[in-house]
């Protein structure tokens, strides 16, 4: 039998301090902190952890009362907690409900990780109905030189000082419901050579300034997320996968030759500078192998001229891809999702089936609520298409299938 003293040994305080440091990064940070109190042992792994992460569960910031005092106040708890540190910080994740702007201890906590070398930044902050333009990151963030992850929402993203030299480390950008300007395209992501990962939401569409066209030039990106259009990919050959919200009505100037798997969401059809953009993508594509789409049905606000120009479009890139170099020379799976059976929605897939030699299969999601009878219809319709590939399958999946697939 165990003896008492034995049962009531410390033991978790003998691992390895690695494996405590561990154990404190999976705790809320209030835990963490609280485990300073335990011996002299843990507070030195406390102010030696590396890692910080002040969500929901460090507090919030109600509706209630003085706004700008409680978040200074919460700022500067964070700020202290900081400031007893010993050692590098490696992640540092500010999400903080109801923090709705930059308080000034930010400015003071941003210089005080770019010292620390802070590797992975989240600034998360609540959309308050405003632009964001009194919320601009300080200049200190692009002193943070061995950043490798930066994480921005809902703030203004600051033009880069001249002294800034760039994120070498820098592979994954994530900016949401940010302001920026021509110069983060000019400036900024010209020295980040090895970014990989570029997510890029922007408020309003002023995102390029004088309606010009931006011109992105990231050698080592592979995966690229944008509510942004008017881009020119000037230099992106290692682009892999393209994941597209609105519309890019302009050619791109050189072939996205690593470019396999294409998503591309709230595509209207109708649209004709869409449908452009569309067919300009697969087009400068040749090696595309998935193409995935989820149509956007509003034709109500556009003129019927746009409908127009979208068939005659489609028409000539089925002419055009009935040559030898085919657009869709090795496409293997096309899936499209709220289909409507529209004519220029059917001109889409006659023109994939038509020209895709390699198509295996060609999956066609129906509208939740449409009607099976129609449904019936367009499905015979699309089966009397020629086919290029003798393999080719297509799918009509309901909403039944789906949602036991």
């Amino acid at each position: 039998m165990e003896a008492p003293a034995q049962r009531n040994a410390d033991r978790i305080s003998q691992l390895p301090s690695d494996v405590m440091q561990l154990i404190l990064t999976l705790l809320p940070v209030k835990d963490a902190a609280k485990t300073a109190t335990l011996s002299r042992q843990w507070r030195h792994n406390w102010r030696s952890n590396t890692r910080f992460v002040f969500d929901s569960d460090f507090g919030e910031i109600s509706k209630e009362g003085d706004y700008d005092s409680k978040a200074n106040a919460l700022m500067l708890e964070i700020y202290r907690a900081l400031l007893v540190h010993d050692g590098p910080v490696t992640k540092f994740t500010l999400r903080i409900h109801g923090l709705r702007r930059p308080s000034p201890h930010i400015n003071h906590m941003v210089h005080f990780l770019a010292k620390k070398g802070v590797q992975e930044l989240t600034l998360s902050f609540t959309h308050d109905g405003d632009d964001g333009s009194g919320r601009e990151m300080p200049s200190a963030l692009f002193s943070a030189r061995e950043l490798s992850s930066l994480i921005l929402k809902n703030c203004g993203f600051s033009r880069a000082p001249s002294w800034f030299l760039g994120f070498t480390k820098l592979t994954y950008l994530w900016l949401v419901s940010v302001n920026i300007d021509s110069s983060f395209y000019d400036d900024f992501l010209p020295k980040c050579p090895l970014l990989e990962h570029l997510t890029l939401a922007v408020r309003g569409s002023n995102a390029i300034e004088s309606g010009g066209k931006a011109e992105l030039v990231a050698p080592s990106l592979e995966v690229f997320n944008s509510n942004v259009w008017n881009i020119c990919f000037k230099h992106t050959p290692r682009l892999e996968e393209f994941l597209a919200s609105g519309n890019i009505p302009v050619m791109l100037p050189t072939l996205l030759c690593q470019l396999e798997d294409l998503h591309l969401n709230q595509i209207v059809l109708y649209c004709s500078s869409q449908a452009r953009m569309l067919l300009c993508l697969i087009r400068s594509s040749p090696n595309l192998q998935k193409l995935e789409i989820w149509l956007d049905d509003a034709p109500s606000s556009l003129p019927p001229t746009e409908l127009i120009d979208s068939l005659q479009l489609l028409l000539e890139a089925e002419a055009e891809c009935l040559s030898p170099a085919s657009c869709f020379q090795c496409l293997e799976e096309f899936t499209i999702h709220a289909f409507t059976g529209t004519q220029v929605e059917l001109d889409l897939v006659r023109l994939a089936l038509t020209s895709a030699p390699q198509l295996r299969t060609l999956s066609i999601y129906p509208e939740v609520n449409s009607d099976l009878r129609e449904d019936v219809k367009v499905l015979m319709e699309v089966t009397r298409y020629k086919r290029a590939s003798t393999k080719a399958e297509v799918r009509y999946v309901w909403k039944e299938q789906a949602d036991t697939s």
